[in-house]
């Protein structure tokens, strides 16, 4: 359930950074700024790897399921499952709402 749980919230916070009016100003901030900012939080596999890898260090479900003691190596896995989830669950969500 726990997996479930942090896979949803890091699609959730990445969907609303990286798609919602909210964070327009943000984007475009960076857009004038810092493109390398900007390309991170427009994308939606670069930027859930750090949605992860923040997330993890509030909770690691590879760290729980897989038993792993090293923070890196966990903060590592749980970025690399919201980034691939995330992409999964929004190239999903992009083939249906094309249908």
């Amino acid at each position: 359930m726990e997996l479930l749980l942090f896979i949803l919230i890091s699609y959730g916070v990445s969907n609303i950074v990286v798609h919602s009016t909210l964070f327009d100003g943000v984007r475009n901030f960076f857009h004038n700024h810092s493109i390398t900012l900007h390309e991170l939080i427009t994308c939606m596999m670069c930027f859930p790897f750090w949605v992860g890898a923040v997330g993890s260090l509030i909770y690691s479900p590879t760290g729980h399921i897989f038993e792993i003691d090293n923070v890196f190596l966990k903060v590592l896995l749980d970025g690399a499952l919201a980034s691939g989830s995330v992409w999964l669950l929004h190239t999903l969500q992009e083939y249906y709402e094309r249908e």
